[in-house]
């Protein structure tokens, strides 16, 4: 009923390792599971029936209008099914038992950067990013790795963050500090986490 990325995708292989340009359900399924997984990490009380209607009401409609053969209700949309699941929240959108701050009283943004990104920059970090997790936080982690993972991710996200502070806001610049902080955060995780459980393997 929902359609997902699944054409020329890099995956998991027999015997260990990744590889690019694999095409199929078997790829589109794992990127529905992802976004369910992280519904559920944003608010592990969503009932079945709520995850299911969540990814039809906020997937991205494509091909014909509305619902089709090819595309069921749309592609699956991980940030908005993210977000409606927070809304499911008893006392989302208050602080402390206070309203939420009236949109209307936020100052405008101010872009106080003083350089304009290097896209080479921004391009090498988040393909570091990329290949650090694929190579040592993948589906069979073992204490090296995340250790290394650990580390040049730390080095990586004062780098980052020195790089953000300094130059102009911008959309690519805002998701290269937040891979970090992510890539961070499962690495960390996995690192807690000295069990084997669903598909990840721990040696």
């Amino acid at each position: 009923e929902v359609s997902a990325p699944g054409v020329n995708v890099r995956s998991s292989v027999p015997g260990g390792g990744y590889q690019g340009g694999w095409s199929g359900t078997s790829m589109a399924c794992p990127h529905v599971a992802g976004v369910v997984a992280l519904m559920r990490q944003a608010n592990p009380n969503l009932t079945v029936e709520q995850v299911k209607q969540i990814l039809l009401d906020t997937a991205v409609d494509l091909g014909a209008e509305g619902e089709d053969n090819s595309y069921g209700m749309g592609i699956v949309d991980a940030y908005e099914a993210v977000t409606r699941a927070l809304a499911y929240l008893e006392g989302w959108g208050t602080l402390a038992g206070q309203p939420a701050p009236d949109p209307d009283s936020i100052p405008c943004w101010e872009n106080t950067g003083e350089e304009a990104p290097d896209p080479a920059l921004v391009s090498q970090d988040m393909t570091s990013i990329k290949n650090i997790m694929w190579n040592y936080v993948g589906l069979v982690r073992t204490t090296p790795r995340l250790r290394r993972a650990l580390s040049e991710l730390r080095h990586l996200e004062v780098e980052i963050e020195s790089f953000y502070r300094r130059a102009w806001l911008t959309d690519n610049m805002i998701g290269l500090r937040n891979a970090v902080r992510a890539a961070i955060i499962v690495s960390t995780a996995a690192w807690e986490n000295k069990t084997s459980i669903g598909c990840h393997y721990r040696i």
